[in-house]
């Protein structure tokens, strides 16, 4: 495909919307970008409900499809559900991790006040 052509595809925002025609024109760059779009559009603004429908929607007979292409088709919405999964998680147990250290240092402070309060007490007795 013409470059400025891509480009213009691009700037407007149409990647995920290309036809199997004009996928078959771009070069080798620009079929990574189109694949870079559609992954970064699963990740991050998809639902999981979404994508599972994705992946049923895929195995549905299709005029013109065989049921080898579904099923090909299908397995690619289900390595996109699994690669979301596996970010969530990622995003949680770091969040989970921010939390624990939290807890620590407000497990430490406390220690501390209470030593400073035992020392008080013992100053002043």
């Amino acid at each position: 495909m013409d470059p400025q052509e891509f480009a213009k595809l691009v700037a407007e925002g149409k990647l995920l919307d290309l036809q199997d025609d004009t996928i078959l024109r771009c070069d080798g760059t620009q079929r990574r970008t189109i694949a870079r779009a559609k992954a970064e559009h699963d990740l991050k603004s998809q639902s999981f409900v979404e994508m599972l429908t994705d992946f049923h929607d895929e195995l549905l007979p299709r005029h013109g499809r065989s049921t080898e292409d579904n099923v090909l088709h299908a397995n690619k919405k289900l390595g996109s559900f699994a690669a979301r999964a596996a970010y969530e998680t990622d995003k949680l147990s770091r969040t989970a991790l921010r939390v624990s250290f939290i807890a620590l240092a407000v497990s430490i402070a406390l220690g501390i006040l209470q030593i400073a309060i035992a020392i008080i007490d013992l100053c002043s007795s």
